[in-house]
């Protein structure tokens, strides 16, 4: 973007025009936009000072409580009397000044003329958002006059130490929440308002300042209600910086009195004697650097300087996360229409049983913290561990159930599909079961068979063995428990328990080795290579007699169909950006 004047006058506008955009956006979306917060604790003179920059009599005020209960942003726009924008105004009040609030569909309201319509709507709108809260929902507001300087602002609830009746007691903590969302952001700016009259270091408004930004780099202080004060001399020292420093600098305003406002008095009049009274007290130096008038000046500059500073690292916030809205769309999938249906459907059913291969094999992609050839592997070596810890007279417990389960593990949740991803549950089980599981008892059993078949020559291994002399040995010291039992009786014994403990090692050595051969061939590889050929088939047989097993769940309809929006709002905000 070029700086020269007429695109430096545009960044506000333009920046003005993304905040409506991604105002709208959920708070998944995280662009930091630049802008200018203003944060104040409650009563100082927030609103008084907002309507003196816009020129208006415009926000509500008085009752019991706090008014602002939710973020307003606010657009100043200017428009020249002769302005086109104004030819939708009637006939002879074309020169007035109007306001609209955009609505949370980006519609724009009803065109406002009457600012004390403006008010009343605010009211409105902050009671149907808060209740007896606080909102994150934010009213957005844009004021079109040719009196105005271009401006956005974010006003914020001021801060309050204690509920009031008809409100929640969580709301203090409620509001500190919502203004550090906003002033931690380093894209944001702070205007950071405080009344004279109080001691500018017992506020809560700074106490959070303090936290965010602690050398005050981001920030411009606001003083309110000087002409409030008996001693000149201190407002002086606080203006020049002696006591308190911020980097935007500290502007001295006056606020219209509640007598200027009960008598309705008009806002030009009370600028005029802001005027007035600084020049008579401040001397004209300090004059020039103060009040509502500067206070325009100075904040528009900062807000044009910032957006300049912060555009390069804007843009490429948005293609970051354009890329991430890009990649959730994605794995909501296609949007399944009549024409594309039956390639969307294959594509869905061969990409589960590609995956389903993967994982069983253990090659599955990193998203998933264990494959299940992974699981089945360790489930062999744990089988291996539990055979050689057991007794001759004892089994391993859940094996079986403990490897079907593995298995089946390896089914992907078809969640956008509910009723496809319970055919897949059935289809799956229906096949380990009756053709799988089977299959491989009967080879277990088998196998079983034939170490039973070579017995005998066990035995003749087992006897020879009994001739060592470790064995002789072993049997010369009998165990303590045989103390009831002859000499006779407690060699026996032994020579039993040693021949058993023989005959299963030398089983159990065998069976560790081909019980996983013949699970791996007739279960695991089985499913491997049998199940998706016969899936596909027997999936585009059940779709063609009942579609309805491919309805999506509506929630990923609509969590499709909000990515696509938010999609679509982040490439049309990065087009503004030029």
């Amino acid at each position: 973007m070029s700086n020269d004047k007429a695109s430096l006058e545009s960044l506000i506008p333009m920046v003005g025009d993304l905040q409506d955009i991604l105002s709208t956006l959920p708070k998944e979306c995280k662009i930091d936009i630049p802008q200018i917060v203003v944060l104040g604790d409650q009563s100082v003179g927030k609103s008084s000072t907002l309507e003196a920059i816009v020129g208006k009599d415009f926000l509500p005020r008085g009752g019991e409580g706090m008014v602002t209960r939710c973020p307003i942003l606010l657009h100043l726009v200017q428009v020249p009397e002769n302005d086109p924008r104004r030819e939708h105004l009637k006939e002879g009040s074309r020169s007035e000044d109007w306001a609209i609030f955009r609505e949370e569909n980006g519609t724009d309201s009803e065109v406002f003329t009457d600012f004390n319509k403006v008010r009343e709507e605010i009211s409105k709108r902050t009671d149907k958002m808060c209740a007896a809260g606080v909102s994150e929902k934010v009213i957005n507001l844009k004021i079109f006059s040719s009196k105005v300087i271009e401006l956005t602002l974010v006003d914020l609830p001021g801060l309050i130490t204690s509920s009031v009746k008809g409100q929640t007691k969580e709301v203090p903590e409620e509001i500190r929440k919502l203004v550090m969302n906003y002033v931690k952001k380093d894209k944001c700016k702070i205007l950071y308002v405080t009344q004279a009259t109080q001691d500018i270091n017992t506020s809560q408004s700074l106490q959070i300042l303090n936290e965010v930004d602690k050398e005050h780099e981001r920030t411009m202080c606001v003083i309110t209600k000087i002409d409030s004060v008996k001693d000149i001399n201190n407002v002086k020292r606080v203006l020049t910086g002696e006591l308190l420093k911020f980097n935007h600098g500290i502007i001295g305003v006056v606020n219209r009195s509640q007598e200027d406002i009960d008598e309705n008095k008009p806002l030009e009049e009370c600028l005029k004697d802001e005027e007035k009274f600084l020049k008579e007290n401040l001397g004209l130096r300090l004059a020039e650097i103060n009040g509502v008038y500067h206070l325009r000046e100075k904040l528009n500059k900062i807000l044009k300087d910032h957006i300049m500073d912060c555009l390069p690292g804007f843009r490429k916030e948005f293609d970051k996360e354009i890329s991430v809205q890009e990649e959730l769309l994605k794995g909501y999938g296609s949007r399944i229409t009549k024409e594309n249906k039956h390639r969307v459907i294959t594509e869905i059913i061969n990409d589960f049983c590609n995956t389903y291969e993967s994982r069983l094999s253990g090659t599955a992609s990193e998203v998933f913290k264990r494959s299940t050839g992974a699981e089945i592997k360790k489930l062999f070596e744990r089988f291996h561990t539990d055979l050689n810890a057991i007794d001759p007279t004892k089994k391993i417990d859940n094996f079986e159930t403990r490897l079907l389960r593995s298995i089946q593990n390896a089914r992907k949740k078809m969640e956008r599909f509910p009723e496809f991803d319970t055919y897949i549950c059935n289809s799956y089980n229906d096949y380990l079961e009756k053709i799988c599981l089977k299959a491989t008892k009967e080879r277990i059993d088998y196998l079983i068979l034939i170490q039973n078949a070579s017995s005998n020559e066990l035995y003749t291994s087992i006897f020879e063995d009994l001739r060592s002399d470790d064995f002789i040995k072993s049997i010369a010291k009998p165990k303590n428990e045989l103390k009831e039992f002859t000499e006779y009786e407690k060699k026996t014994a032994n020579l039993t328990e040693y021949a058993l403990q023989k005959y299963f090692d030398h089983v159990r050595k065998i069976l560790q080795d081909v019980i996983p051969k013949a699970i791996m061939t007739s279960l695991i590889l089985h499913v491997k290579e049998n199940f998706k050929n016969e899936f596909i088939t027997n999936s585009e047989k059940k779709f063609a007699e009942d579609e309805s097993i491919f309805a999506e769940d509506k929630s990923i309809t609509q969590c499709r169909a909000q990515t696509e929006e938010t999609l679509a709002k982040l490439k049309q905000s990065k087009e503004r950006l030029g």
